[in-house]
């Protein structure tokens, strides 16, 4: 205002190297800081007094800067700590630390403790405020966080088999509740791997075997793998050790023939059984037994031994071929 005349100019110096002659301007700083404004105004008379100057201090605040410190990616059930600590505000300090978890929980402070009970992808959201009053004295930051569920390893049982037959090792059983592509690795516990959902896998000695099936989920999380053990048995061939004892003569009281097989045995130790063929059309079982030859002539008895395991490597024989003679 001028009291006996009229105001004809108007002069703002914004503090920061920029001016309006305009009444009543608008103006944008650039830049974080405290500005002196000086508006300088001149009446109609060209009088030494014909200007007078007014002051004002405009703080312009720097909007506070959310940093998250925490896993991208986690698992399940996993607690993790996120940490807003290197947060910071360049001209205040920051007052409100809130973390908005994308899974329905909300949770305020520096650091805190979080865990997530589903796997997903959650946006996590860091708002932070400082301590200015002004418009922009709070910021978001976004996270993605990758939630991962373990894979579950199952291959299909094995069972016993024998030295040289190819064995199939079959992991399609095994799941994933995330849909994620899988990886499978296996250890066959003789000293050789194999790769793939399917492998064939021959072993060259008999014994137990413990092998591991392991796959993974590649998301890089602490629990991307699982395994699951298999205890495969290849089975070694029962031993004969075998004998006829007795006179090979036919039809006498005292010409039984003792067949003997006592001395076999089975390397793995499982029980076995004996198979007699008498090549006389008469057949028996047992370890040992006595045979008695009616009619003479040239025989083949053939003693097959077997363990328990109905594998192709389960029975052995043995043949004896003799001659029965008349007294």
């Amino acid at each position: 205002s001028d009291a006996d005349g009229s105001i004809t100019t108007y002069l703002w110096d914004f503090g920061d190297g920029t001016s309006s002659s305009t009444v009543n301007p608008t103006h944008k700083y650039s830049k974080y800081g405290k500005y002196q404004v000086v508006l300088k105004v001149t009446d109609n008379t060209s009088l030494p007094n014909n200007f007078n100057l007014d002051t004002l201090f405009v703080t312009v605040n720097e909007a506070p800067e959310p940093v998250i410190t925490s896993p991208e990616k986690l698992c399940v059930d996993e607690t993790v700590n996120f940490d807003a600590g290197k947060s910071e505000d360049v001209d205040g300090e920051i007052v409100m630390y809130m973390w908005d978890f994308g899974d329905g929980t909300i949770k305020t402070g520096k650091t805190v403790r979080h865990s997530y009970r589903e796997p997903g992808v959650y946006d996590l959201k860091l708002e932070v405020k400082d301590n200015s009053g002004v418009a922009n004295n709070s910021q978001i930051t976004v996270r993605q966080i990758v939630v991962n569920s373990p894979p579950v390893a199952k291959a299909f049982n094995v069972g016993i088999v024998c030295p040289g037959e190819n064995v199939e090792f079959d992991a399609s059983n095994s799941t994933d509740v995330d849909n994620k592509e899988l990886t499978y690795k296996w250890d066959f516990g003789d000293g050789t791997i194999g790769a793939g959902i399917k492998a064939v896998h021959q072993y060259s000695a008999p014994g137990i075997y413990t092998a591991v099936l392991t796959v993974s989920d590649n998301s890089g999380t602490n629990c991307d793998t699982d395994s699951f053990e298999l205890i495969i048995k290849v089975n070694s061939p029962p031993v004969i050790k075998a004998k006829i004892e007795g006179e090979y003569f036919a039809g006498g009281a005292h010409d039984a023939l003792l067949f003997d097989a006592s001395a076999s045995y089975d390397p793995d130790g499982d029980p076995i059984e004996y198979y007699w063929n008498f090549g006389d059309g008469n057949s028996g079982t047992g370890s040992k037994l006595f045979h008695k030859y009616l009619t003479p002539g040239n025989y083949k008895a053939v003693l097959t031994v077997k363990d328990n395991n109905s594998t192709g490597c389960s029975a052995v024989t043995k043949e004896f071929t003799f001659e029965i003679k008349s007294r």
